[in-house]
């Protein structure tokens, strides 16, 4: 349908522009540019419509700083749980919990799943801006500092958060320190 955005077979992403009836118009996301695709080849491949899905699923990640005490550690699950409650368009909270010790930093990883309810790029956008920004508050409020970078490494990570994501959002890796930064900055 025209307005839909959609992902191609060969990994492409845009937003269909025109169907006609022997080609369709998708505007790429990335740059911009027209594919022209022909709609024999759309009918024999598989489409993944991202307009039409009624929910999101985040799947993010904190690390949390190696010396902190097993005492406050035990107050990060509840913390980040509340961070997800309060978030906009929740549907439901699938799981908070330690993930590994000695993460990407030595420190200790959480990982948080939780689904939206709207497949819409810009609420699933505002969902981990609001997650993250309520992560930073509730923490700070209990001490509990994020670990920090090792020099040399070069990892996804703004204001001492490290985040990933499950590969279901727009936002990919080398955007995602950029996006967290203005985020997490413009908020205060």
């Amino acid at each position: 349908m025209v307005g839909d955005r959609v992902t191609l077979t060969s990994g492409d992403k845009g937003v269909v522009e025109h169907i006609g009836i022997r080609t369709s118009h998708i505007r790429a996301l990335g740059e911009g540019e027209l594919l022209i695709v022909p709609n024999v080849e759309l009918a024999n491949s598989r489409i993944r419509n991202r307009s039409r899905c009624d929910h999101r699923r985040l799947e993010l990640t904190l690390e949390i700083d190696s010396a902190t005490p097993p005492a406050k550690l035990a107050l990060v699950k509840a913390a980040l749980e509340r961070a997800v409650r309060e978030v906009p368009y929740i549907l439901r909270l699938e799981g908070v919990g330690l993930a590994s010790v000695g993460g990407r930093f030595g420190g200790y990883v959480f990982e948080i799943v939780f689904f939206i309810t709207s497949g819409e790029t810009q609420h699933m956008r505002v969902a981990r801006h609001d997650f993250f920004l309520n992560a930073v508050i509730s923490l700070s409020e209990l001490g509990i500092k994020f670990q920090k970078p090792v020099l040399g490494s070069s990892p996804v990570v703004a204001g001492g958060v490290v985040a990933a994501e499950d590969g279901l959002g727009d936002v990919s890796s080398p955007n995602q320190t950029e996006y967290l930064e203005s985020t997490i900055n413009s908020s205060f």
